[in-house]
This record gives structure tokens, C-alpha cells and sequence, in this order.
């Protein structure tokens, strides 16, 4: 179980979830373990996507660095968006190269405050498409499990629904009301969840038919679904709500988990498991003093709950992922003249050519076919950056695990 976490000084935090051992017999506590930290961009880093072993984070810098987390290394950055980027998501079917238990995904999305949706290849990480989605920047956005449509939410108080068939968007509603956060419920899809200051509302997906309007004291800045049907909600007050979305109802709640804001939650499930009905029990919090801890859902029923275990990032967090796969190491595709080649493809396609062929054919989120997939790398800088040991990177950009070594 790996969590990554965000922070406003640039850097990018690793922890993986482990099980104490003792005279080789397990024990109950768990420990969390640094694997690296590392200075991911010029700016500080707005939100970050996990899957499998694939990790992309996105800037104020205005780029997306995209990170091998089973070889440590950092591969490469995109470069379409003009302004900040805030929300990645990938999106991954059962077609889906699987090695080891885990799913390389097939393809990411991206918003910006430009107001600009951007689809990539996550294959060969080629710019695939960019969708105009909202006058002025977008805040969220969220793609349904079956890859077909996505919602987004942007600052000029509108809902935009696409249709990643066809590569367009086809709705377009008026809130009245900026919403910050968008997010389809991780099993099904039948149900969406958005955030407009201190309500959550909950429609139906299949209409949009409003179905819970979840009150809180104080602005939600973060949302997680979990396998069972809860959504968990975080903000400005410190209390983590997990929600029946069923009845509308809370079905538990954490009081006083952190002594500042939420800013980060994320769901992590059994390590024996994974279609017990306790999965997922393990929750994650991150607030902006810089804590990070973990829960196990199983304990809620005693009285004043103590965290799993914690640990203390020294960085002003701001935002948070997790991942219960296993790590999958992926050859990266080799580079040669401007042009990747790959084991099962013999044949190139410049950008213009894809943007041709999107026009007379439908275009798909799940990528193009294998026989007309492109190749050209136009829109990547494309590196490796080794992590010294796991731990960061050489020179003037090593840092300690306990804190954050300043550059000189």
C-alpha cells in the first residue's frame, strides 16, 4: 500500500503502509515507511493521480510530470496545457495490460485553468485530443467507470458533460454557483457527487436527478468513494464524514482527526483481499500542517479512536493519492529521431495525421487501434531522472527523509 502526497513547497512525499514483524510473526501495528521524496516542479503542485505503478502529478508550473514509482524514476513532463493544472485522473478497463495483480492504465485526463480538458495516450504518453470545456478555468473533473462520458466543473458556474465516444461535449448546465470537486462513485457509476461550498450533492448519472444534498458546517475541499458504497467527505473542520449514499445518512464519522484543514483523503484496502466486505478499511488523511495518517475503520466503535499510525511530512500538503496494487515495472518505450518504437507497432503517424483521422473516425477515451496508434512523441519532454536510492535525486536536489534540505 503506497501513498503519495503533494506539497505547496514543490515536492512530492512517498510512504509506503507496512505491517510490523517481530520474531518472524506478524504483529498488529503497522508502520509507515518513507520511499522517497522529491522535488517534482518549479511551483507548487496542485493534485496528482496514482495507477499501478504509474504516478503523474500536476503543477502551478503549468506541467505534468509523469513518475515510475517501481523504478523510481521520473520520466518525462507534458507540455499542452498554458496555465495550472488541477485534476488528473486515468482511466483503465480489463483490457488493460495487467502484470502481477495490477493495471497499467490506458489512458489520462487532464484539466487547467486554461480551461482545457487534454486526453493522453498513458501507453506512449501521446497527446491525443483537447476539449474546450469551460470559459474560464476548470476545477475538477471525473470520468465514468466505463470510460464513455466525463464530467467536469469549472469557475464560470458550469457542469460540462463529454462524450469521450465521439471526442465532444454534448451538456452544458448552469449551477448558478461555482463547484470545486466532481466524482463519480468508484463502483457502478451510478451515482456522481459534487462539491458547492458546504454541500455535497449527490445525482443520479443517469439523469442527473438529485438525490442527497450532504450538509456540512464548513467548506469540503476533498472527497473519496469506497468500494462499499461510502463516500468520505473532508474540509475546513476537522472531522472526516463517511457518508450512506443509499439513505443519505452518515454512517460514521472521525472527530478532531487533524487540528488544521483536510486537505487530502484517500481509501486503502485489505492486503489479504479484495472483494471482502470489510474492503476497504484502511483511510488516509492529510492536513495542511503537514500529517498524514491512517485509519482503520474496524476501530471506529471504541471510544476516541487513535490513528493507525502517522507521520509528519514537514510540508505544507496539498493534496494526497493512494494504492493498494501491487508495483509493476513497464519498459518505457524507446526514443529514436523524434519517434517511439514499440514491440508491436511498425508503423509512425505524425500529429496532423491524427488530427485528421479524429475527424473521420469516432474517437474513443480507450485510445486508437492498435493498427493506427501514433508514435510521434510531440508533445513530451522526455527524461529519466534516477531517484538516488529511493530517497530523492543527486546534487543540489537531495533531501532528508525527516524534512526538506533548502537548495543553495
Amino acid at each position: 500500500m503506497t501513498l503519495v502526497a503533494g506539497s505547496y513547497e514543490k515536492y512530492i512525499l512517498g510512504w509506503r503502509l507496512k505491517q510490523k514483524k517481530k520474531n518472524n510473526e506478524e504483529e498488529e501495528g503497522y508502520g509507515l515507511k518513507p520511499i522517497f521524496t522529491y522535488p517534482a516542479h518549479m511551483g507548487p503542485i496542485k493534485c496528482l493521480a496514482m495507477a499501478g505503478p504509474v504516478l503523474v502529478t500536476g503543477g502551478m508550473d503549468d506541467t505534468i510530470k509523469i513518475f515510475d514509482l517501481a523504478s523510481y524514476c521520473e520520466m518525462g513532463s507534458l507540455l499542452q496545457h498554458t496555465a495550472a493544472i488541477t485534476s488528473l485522473c486515468f482511466y483503465g478497463d480489463e483490457s488493460s495490460v495487467k502484470s502481477g495483480g495490477s493495471t497499467y492504465p490506458r489512458n489520462l485526463l487532464s484539466s487547467s485553468l486554461d480551461g482545457n480538458i487534454c486526453i493522453w495516450d498513458s501507453d506512449l504518453w501521446v497527446h491525443l485530443k483537447t476539449l474546450k470545456a469551460h470559459k474560464k478555468g476548470v476545477n475538477d473533473l471525473s470520468i465514468h467507470p466505463s470510460g464513455r462520458l466525463a464530467l467536469s466543473v469549472g469557475r464560470d458556474h458550469y457542469l460540462s458533460m463529454f462524450d469521450l465516444i465521439k471526442g465532444r461535449c454534448t451538456f452544458k448546465s448552469n449551477l448558478q454557483k461555482e463547484a470545486t470537486a466532481i466524482e463519480f462513485n468508484s463502483k457502478g457509476g451510478d451515482f456522481y457527487s459534487m462539491v458547492i461550498e458546504d454541500v455535497v450533492s449527490v445525482h443520479n448519472a443517469e439523469d442527473a436527478r438529485l438525490l442527497h444534498s450532504l450538509h456540512h458546517k464548513k467548506r469540503v475541499l476533498c472527497l473519496a468513494h469506497t468500494e462499499n458504497g461510502l463516500l468520505l467527505t473532508g474540509g475546513e473542520e476537522p472531522t472526516i464524514r463517511a457518508w450512506d449514499l443509499g439513505t443519505g445518512k452518515i454512517a460514521f464519522s472521525l472527530e478532531n482527526v487533524h487540528k488544521s484543514r483536510i486537505k487530502g483523503l484517500a481509501v486503502l484496502g485489505s492486503k489479504s483481499t479484495t472483494e471482502s466486505d470489510d474492503n476497504p478499511y484502511f483511510i488516509a488523511s492529510a492536513s495542511s500542517d503537514g500529517l498524514v495518517r491512517v485509519w482503520d475503520v474496524r476501530m471506529l466503535n471504541r471510544d476516541n479512536p487513535a490513528p493507525l499510525v502517522e507521520t509528519d511530512s514537514k510540508a505544507r500538503v496539498t493534496c494526497l493519492a493512494g494504492c493498494t496494487s501491487k508495483r509493476v515495472k513497464k519498459s518505457p518505450p524507446i526514443v529514436s529521431e523524434g519517434k517511439v518504437v514499440s514491440d508491436n507497432q511498425e508503423t509512425a503517424l505524425t500529429s496532423t495525421e491524427i488530427q485528421s483521422k479524429s475527424k473521420d473516425k469516432d474517437f474513443s477515451v480507450a485510445g486508437i487501434a492498435d493498427d493506427s496508434k501514433p508514435e510521434k512523441m510531440s508533445h513530451i519532454a522526455l527524461k529519466k531522472k534516477k531517484f538516488k536510492n529511493g530517497l530523492g535525486i543527486k546534487g543540489k536536489k537531495a533531501m532528508k527523509l525527516k524534512g526538506i534540505k533548502s537548495k543553495k
